[in-house]
């Protein structure tokens, strides 16, 4: 079945699809383990490249975590709502922006998260933040850990301008946590989210081969 689009996001899908071809030669792998229905995709933060190259490898609309400030300027605005962003409070427990989350997942859209947060300073993963356990928890729907191998290299936050690099993006088997009515529920801890968050990052980690391999 071919995925529908929006105008606005099938036009961004198509730039991205040829950009990612013709100047990251991205791979993608994994898509074998792609779930239908509500999802939240989780994956390692290196570059402003993440979130188009995550979102132009998966076979179907996505919705985006994205940091508040974009929203400021007018324009940017307009483009990341037409682009089913939404905005979220980096380093704070911002309770709306989570609502909007987890409506956006009773729809059965899937939406793109990074645990880390922020982009990595060196290349290196970084330890995810545990209000993605609270959310993973709030959500109990399947997180897809995925790994993005190259986008460092094509555009860390120490360049100005991405330059010419492979990517490859590797999508693994889906996580699933424990649903409402389980025997022994999670207490609702900040330890508890931050073992959740923990094992999110694990997962996409574990990809980490599979990509390196790719290259």
């Amino acid at each position: 079945m071919k995925p529908r689009y929006g105008i606005l996001y099938g036009f961004s899908q198509m730039v991205t699809r040829l950009v990612s071809r013709v100047f990251f030669w991205r791979s993608i792998v994994g898509l074998e383990h792609w779930v239908s229905g509500p999802a939240l995709i989780a994956a390692n933060h290196a570059s402003f490249l993440d979130p188009p190259l995550v979102g132009g490898s998966c076979p179907e609309q996505i919705a985006y975590l994205a940091r508040k400030s974009l929203f400021r300027n007018v324009f940017f605005r307009k483009l990341c709502y037409g682009l089913g962003a939404i905005p979220f409070e980096r380093g704070a427990a911002d309770l709306g922006s989570i609502k909007r989350v987890l409506a956006a997942l009773r729809q059965g859209k899937k939406v793109l998260l990074f645990p880390e947060g922020i982009r990595t300073f060196n290349g290196d993963v970084r330890a995810p933040m545990p209000g993605v356990g609270f959310l993973v928890q709030q959500a109990r729907v399947p997180v897809i850990p995925a790994y993005i191998h190259g986008s460092y290299r094509a555009w860390s936050r120490h360049r100005v301008l991405p330059v010419p690099a492979k990517v490859v993006v590797v999508f693994g088997p889906a996580m699933r946590f424990e649903a409402p009515g389980d025997a022994r529920p999670r207490r609702a801890t900040r330890e508890t989210y931050q073992a959740i968050a923990d094992e999110v990052m694990a997962g996409i980690v574990a990809l980490r081969p599979v990509a390196r391999a790719r290259m």
